[in-house]
């Protein structure tokens, strides 16, 4: 019995603290459940700069000469093979043929006979070569005509004819036209059956053409030889003759004036020593 009585206490109590509890939370505030939520702003992957390491001196000097070294040959690659093979020029007599020869050209134009395709190929090439010579000449000039400039003084070589303008062609433009020269000449070789002939077959016979070639005062042109008359050889080898002989009596006086200037040079040594003996 007393049991009994002491479970219904125990409930009572435990629904005696519920009810409690209950009122107390009843009397809370009710939540609002607002929230917000903030987050960092996510930072880029940004690239730390490199840190610039200083040349060194002799490191920068390399470079520098290898960029020029490298620019120079590209200026050189440029140049007529001429000037890159150091072959000998042309002098300036053969220019003025040259110009000559296409006054002469422009004044046959005047007819009524159409010039053919050779001739127009023949007379472009006599063009462009003109202009090629003119431009070598003036930009580089040969060494002796470099020499008497810098004895004339700098201002007079300043004020120097003009170089001439031409074409400035990329390089792989100049390796296809070397290329098209190449192929034409193969042709040519095939097509006159010289395919199997050495180099040396080849220099000979330029040497021989260039050996035959004679100047003729009286043609005031360049000729072969081989051809011409015995009076026209006797001529240009007359006038081959005293061109020499000019260029002789030149040097003599030259050599002349030159003693006379050593004599005033050393003439007092000269006695000097002659009265030491």
């Amino acid at each position: 019995m007393e049991m009994r009585d002491g479970a219904k206490l125990e409930l009572r109590r435990q629904a005696d603290m519920k009810k409690s509890l209950r009122s107390g939370l009843s009397s809370l505030p009710q939540p609002k459940n607002e929230y917000q939520i903030v987050m960092q702003p996510i930072q880029e992957d940004v690239e730390e700069p490199e840190e610039k390491i200083e040349e060194d001196m002799s490191d920068r000097m390399a470079r520098e000469k290898a960029e020029e070294e490298a620019r120079q040959q590209a200026l050189l690659r440029k140049r007529s093979k001429v000037l890159q093979r150091e072959l000998p020029r042309p002098p300036p007599a053969s220019l003025e043929l040259i110009r000559n020869s296409l006054i002469r050209a422009d004044g046959d134009k005047s007819s009524f006979v159409p010039p053919t395709p050779i001739e127009q190929a023949d007379e472009m090439i006599r063009k462009e070569l003109l202009a090629l010579l003119e431009h070598d000449n003036a930009k580089y000039p040969l060494e002796e005509i470099a020499n008497k400039e810098r004895k004339k003084g700098s201002k007079r070589a300043a004020n120097g004819p003009a170089i001439p303008v031409i074409e400035d062609y990329q390089e792989d433009e100049m390796k296809s036209a070397d290329q098209l020269i190449k192929d034409e000449a193969q042709y040519l070789r095939e097509a006159m059956g010289h395919e199997n002939d050495s180099l040396e077959e080849f220099v000979e016979a330029h040497t021989t053409c260039i050996n035959d070639l004679m100047y003729f005062d009286t043609r005031n042109a360049y000729g072969l030889s081989s051809v011409a008359g015995n009076a026209e050889k006797l001529a240009a080898l007359q006038n081959e003759f005293e061109n020499v002989r000019s260029k002789l009596d030149d040097g003599k006086e030259k050599l002349i004036r030159l003693e006379k200037k050593v004599t005033t040079f050393t003439q007092g040594y000269e006695m000097r020593s002659k009265k030491g003996l």
